[in-house]
């Protein structure tokens, strides 16, 4: 390869990234606020998971529970509401209390963060309490809509969780999300 294609796929490679965080910057100023539901029950332990290894220049995928693909993802999200000093609440379905990280101005400390990795740490356990964490999030979502509204925003609702509610139908808990200005992700474990 020439050094004049080298330096094209260089620059265009440049280029793309740019673009990328420009878009990636656009977005994120639209969203308000950042929930993310995360099931810490007992079943996230199956080890049906997978998670990608980087060796060298390549990436190999490796076999590990549920639960150890969601933290690493958990991870990446934490990190980047950090780096975007952007608010994420996050709720986990067993025990822990709400948790929001990502503005340095509420948590300067990361005791949040702390309690977070703490409970990664711990492992899942116990039900799946999908429709009472649920419920509490729609509330919140509905008493802050008219200023959503007002300000063009929307949230972003990331439901991460690997079966059925325990504790009702989620289905109808999500109902009133439909006319509200709420962006969801349903990722399956």
């Amino acid at each position: 390869m020439s050094i004049t294609v080298a330096l094209t796929l260089l620059l265009f490679s440049l280029f793309l990234f740019l673009f990328l965080c420009l878009c990636l910057s656009t977005v994120a100023e639209k969203i308000a606020h950042r929930f993310f539901i995360c099931d810490d029950s007992g079943s996230m332990a199956h080890n049906d998971g997978c998670r990608l290894y980087e060796m060298g220049n390549k990436f190999s995928q490796v076999q590990c529970s549920r639960w150890d693909e969601l933290v690493d993802m958990l991870h990446f999200h934490i990190g980047l509401s950090k780096a975007a000093n952007s608010a994420c609440d996050f709720r986990m379905l067993n025990g822990l209390t709400p948790k929001r990280v990502g503005v340095k101005e509420v948590d300067p400390d990361n005791i949040a963060e702390k309690a977070l990795l703490k409970a990664f740490e711990n492992g899942p356990s116990s039900m799946t309490p999908m429709c009472t964490v649920l419920t509490k999030v729609v509330k919140e979502i509905q008493a802050n809509e008219a200023w959503l509204r007002q300000d063009g925003l929307t949230v972003s609702l990331i439901i991460a969780c690997d079966g059925q509610a325990s504790d009702g139908n989620i289905a109808m808990v999500m109902k009133p999300l439909e006319k509200l200005p709420v962006d969801i992700v349903i990722r399956l474990c």
